[in-house]
């Protein structure tokens, strides 16, 4: 505060919105000296408070706490609390030297605070917190060397900002007395510098690599002696510049993709500052300029014109606009053309039911490229539908076409672009209807419909020894009658429409002198595509069962015959009619009748046991052979009476048990009378069946007991064992 001394009033405030902390006052001539220990200087004021300079920097003072001045030269002198220094400084604001702080007398004074200037003994009086007053004698200084000259700053050329070359004409001092050079900086144009390095004598350049970037910087150059210093005149104003052009992209490729575009790609630019890319597309009598975004790495260019040389040229764009060196392509669109056809079509049936196989040749060379080709078979006959594919290969196998119908196949080439080039075709091919297995055919579709490319009928192998046999099955018509084949010959006349409905039909199959033959059946109408036919249950009729018998004894029926055929996927079915009479029952052949599985029965056996029949009855049974399909042989019957229980008596004491992973059944052993001798003697065997409740099969028989049986000869969940004793006339007890 600049007060009046009359009447203490304030004139005036200087230093406000600057000072921080300010410590000590003092006035020399027409100038105030104020220290300032929190911005670490020595803030000068006119008395009007207008801001002259400063004295020293943060690289000077710490705490600077005090100031006075030698108003016999203009020298000020200052105490910094914290690093225990006196500074010397001349008018210019070079430092002239340092008492009680300097070398050997370094940390001398402890926290001095207050300094005073005694004009008359040239004395320098020094106040501390910790040590009393010190008293220094200012015997003479050290006058400042002289600045150096023509400092003159300017952007590092090449480089991408911040970095700032300062060069400047050396002291005339240097080496005599300078010993190197303080480089400051002054970045907002407010006379205060920053101090950014030392640089030693016999040096007259210096490279900022802290500028910021575009702004104003002014340099200027202090010479040093060690103890007193000289600064320059200031730099004009420099600026940091980016001026280092990127690296340019890398891999730059360009592919015609129809005759109005192409295709770009490359790889990334290696610059951190990259900001996009520009893309310079010429052709004869023209050019376009293309910019993307730095993340970009392709692009497909359109609307361009058909069969023109295309240049481009990439440069990568950093953030300053810096342009790199150009990457560099050509290429060429596409002519508008049609693709060149293939020379060879060939079709030919595959044999394995609707299918046929097609070839072509490759396309002849022409001037634009050949994608895919699209395949298309056209059937010969109105209203059956066209099949179309797509290819990338030159052959095809084409399955799901009409059997007997006939194909044109015909290929057609295409560019990428979809142009359609002239298509060639085949000349007919017929796919050929399949052979199948009865199994096979039994087991295909649904409701004895087998598929769309079976319109034209079926065919299967028929297997039967060298004899004549019938076949039998269902079919439907609508639209046409059924035609029959036996081994490529008309079999019978042909089976009518039924409207749709399923219907039971058979044929007579005449000895073709071989194992197998072929049956087919054929939808009449065919090709046209309004006739439908279907078969299902198509089995041959089995052979009905051999020398067929029965025998009647004690309650039980042992049923035998002999099998005519060699399937294994047949069965044997029965009906039987038991009455107490002569009368036998009725036939089964001649009314309606249920029959019924033989389960007791082994395939091929040739052995069944019907237990459990009244004694005394007379009994009738019909036996026949059926097929998967459910068509039945004609029966064979046979007729007997069920004897009276015999006098031998039934066993007593039978055991079951579990023996080494078998069973062992035990008795007690009886006795009878045989008709024969008249003599009572053991029975001469034993016979072991196993039951169901349904019906008997014999397992073993032993001429006494124990019997031993292997486990499967049991499944105890659903049979039991009964044992039997056996006369010398073979007849059986209870």
């Amino acid at each position: 505060l600049i007060v009046d001394p009359a009447s203490g009033a304030v004139k005036r405030t200087i230093g406000t919105g600057m000072l921080v902390s300010p410590t000590g006052i003092t006035v020399g001539g027409t100038q105030v000296a104020v220290s300032d220990s929190a911005n670490r200087r020595v803030y000068l004021f006119d008395l009007q408070g207008t801001l002259q300079g400063t004295l020293g920097n943060d690289t000077l003072f710490v705490r600077p706490q005090s100031v006075t001045r030698d108003s016999s030269d203009g020298t000020w002198i200052a105490v910094d609390s914290f690093s225990g220094e006196v500074q010397v400084i001349d008018p210019s604001g070079s430092v002239r030297g340092t008492l009680a702080g300097f070398g050997e007398q370094a940390g001398r004074l402890i926290n001095p605070i207050d300094v005073t200037f005694l004009p008359v003994s040239r004395t320098v009086a020094v106040s501390t917190l910790g040590d009393g007053v010190r008293f220094y004698s200012l015997v003479s200084t050290s006058p400042a060397p002289r600045a150096a000259t023509a400092v003159v700053a300017a952007d590092r050329p090449g480089d991408d900002g911040g970095a700032i070359q300062v060069s400047w004409s050396a002291s005339p001092d240097d080496p005599v007395r300078v010993t190197g050079y303080y480089i400051e900086r002054d970045n907002g144009g407010d006379g205060v510098y920053t101090r950014l390095g030392l640089v030693q004598s016999g040096t007259t350049s210096y490279l900022d690599a802290r500028a910021d970037l575009g702004g104003c910087h002014v340099y200027r150059v202090v010479a040093t002696t060690g103890v007193v210093e000289s600064p320059s005149a200031a730099s004009s104003c420099a600026g940091s510049i980016n001026d280092l052009p990127p690296g340019p992209p890398a891999a730059l490729a360009a592919t015609a993709l129809t005759p109005q575009s192409i295709g770009v790609k490359w790889s990334p630019a290696p610059a951190g500052d990259l900001a996009s890319y520009s893309l310079l597309l010429q052709w004869p009598g023209g050019s376009r300029t293309i910019t993307f975004n730095s993340w970009e790495a392709g692009t497909e260019l359109a609307g361009l014109t058909p069969d023109v040389e295309y240049t481009l040229a990439l440069r990568a764009v950093d953030t300053a606009g810096n342009l790199s060196q150009p990457q560099q392509t050509a290429v060429r669109t596409w002519p508008d053309e049609a693709p060149a056809p293939v020379t060879i079509v060939d079709a030919k049936d595959a044999a394995t039911g609707g299918t046929l196989t097609v070839t072509w040749s490759a396309a002849e060379a022409g001037r634009v490229p050949v994608d895919h080709f699209v395949l298309e078979l056209v059937p010969q006959q109105a209203g059956w539908p066209s099949a179309k594919y797509s290819s990338e290969r030159n052959d095809e196998l084409v399955g799901g076409l009409v059997n007997e119908l006939g194909y044109v196949a015909t290929v057609t080439p295409y560019t990428p672009w979809g142009r359609a080039g002239e298509p060639r075709s085949s000349s007919v091919a017929v796919p050929s209807t399949p052979v199948r297995e009865i199994p096979v055919l039994n087991r295909a579709g649904r409701e004895g419909t087998f598929g769309f490319q079976d319109s034209a009928g079926v065919a299967v192998h028929v297997p039967f020894a060298q004899e004549t046999r019938t076949v039998r099955f269902l079919y439907r018509a609508f639209g046409s009658p059924v035609e029959l084949l036996w081994n490529g010959k008309t079999l019978g006349d042909p089976l009518p429409d039924t409207g749709g409905a399923w219907v039971e039909a058979g044929r007579v199959l005449p000895n073709a002198g071989a194992s197998t033959g072929r049956l087919n059946v054929r939808n009449y109408a065919f090709p046209s595509p309004a006739a439908e036919v279907a078969v299902k249950k198509l089995d041959l009729v089995p052979l009905p069962p051999g020398n067929a018998a029965a025998r009647g004894f004690d309650t039980v029926i042992d049923a035998g015959f002999t099998w005519q055929e060699t399937r294994s996927d047949l069965k044997v079915e029965f009906v039987r009619s038991a009455t107490p009479d002569r009368t036998h029952g009725v036939a089964p052949a001649r009314q309606p009748v249920e029959w019924t599985t033989l389960s007791c029965l082994v395939p091929r056996s040739g052995v069944c046991r019907d237990p459990f029949l009244p004694a005394g009855s007379h009994f009738t049974y019909g036996l026949a052979i059926a097929s998967p399909a459910g068509w039945r042989s004609d029966a064979a019957f046979v007729q007997g009476k069920v004897h009276p229980p015999r006098v031998v008596p039934p066993v007593t004491d039978l055991l079951v048990s579990e023996r080494s992973g078998g069973w062992q059944l035990e008795w007690t052993p009886i006795s009878f009378r045989s008709k024969k001798t008249g003599e009572v003697a053991p029975v001469p065997s034993y016979r072991v069946y196993r039951t169901d409740g349904v019906a008997m099969v014999l397992v073993t028989e032993v001429p006494k007991p124990p019997a031993r049986l292997s486990q499967g000869a049991l499944q105890p969940d659903r049979e039991r064992f009964v044992v039997r004793a056996v006369d010398d006339e073979g007849r059986e007890s209870e």
